[in-house]
């Protein structure tokens, strides 16, 4: 499970949870004739200038998949003129719709779930917990929406409260075909976010992977790179 560290000057740090899916660190090797997932996840020309690419490399796909892009931007200023602490997005190709599917359900299950949901806050708390003082009932979770994106997809909002500042993010997961998808957008302390950056970004993305795969968009194996 993937995290963001966000400083929170004297009140330390905290880790905001991400995505949950299980996007590896370290860069590595895509197979031969993988199509081009860098140029399917957010670039900062979808940004205003001025943001910083503080990662971005092919990483281990999840179990089933044939190749994944990570991305890590930070001080992130989207077009609608909302400022973020970072911005964090994952792309990851997969053989078929099926197994993209079956992970975007294990996303959904955990980002909407009660079990999934104190699964998380239970994981954060434990890793975090001494250093910033957090309890799981610091970390909310907003009411889940469909994003409207690619085949299926899921946004919400969180919240995790460290003394009395908080730090929002929102999440958006989809899957398009045989391409997962998520976008994970840190907030600025103590920002009041909307959905509304969130679910425009996973929207770009799946713009950029049907401009990437070709016409249909659902295949790496018949589209272009």
């Amino acid at each position: 499970m993937r995290r963001t560290v966000v400083p929170l000057g004297l009140v330390g740090l905290v880790a905001v949870v991400a995505v949950p899916a299980a996007f590896a660190a370290g860069s590595v090797n895509p197979p031969a004739g993988t199509p081009d997932l860098a140029a399917m996840v957010i670039q900062p020309s979808d940004l205003e200038p001025g943001v910083d690419v503080v990662n971005q490399a092919y990483v281990k796909p999840p179990t089933g998949f044939t190749a994944a892009y990570s991305s890590v931007l930070s001080g992130a200023t989207t077009m609608g003129g909302t400022e973020y602490a970072s911005i964090e997005d994952d792309v990851a190709l997969a053989p078929s719709s099926v197994a993209s599917g079956n992970l975007f359900l294990g996303e959904q299950a955990v980002l909407t779930t009660r079990k999934g949901r104190a699964a998380i806050a239970k994981s954060v708390v434990k890793d975090y917990g001494k250093k910033a003082h957090l309890k799981t009932s610091d970390i909310k979770f907003g009411a889940p929406i469909n994003a409207g994106i690619g085949t299926a997809s899921v946004a919400e909002l969180l919240t995790i409260k460290v003394k009395h500042n908080t730090v929002p993010e929102a999440i958006v997961s989809f899957y398009d075909g045989d391409t997962y998808a998520d976008v994970a957008l840190v907030g600025k302390l103590n920002a009041k976010l909307s959905l509304t950056d969130a679910t425009a970004l996973g929207s770009t993305i799946d713009s950029h992977i049907h401009t990437v795969l070709g016409a249909t968009g659902t295949t790496g194996t018949t589209g272009t790179s």
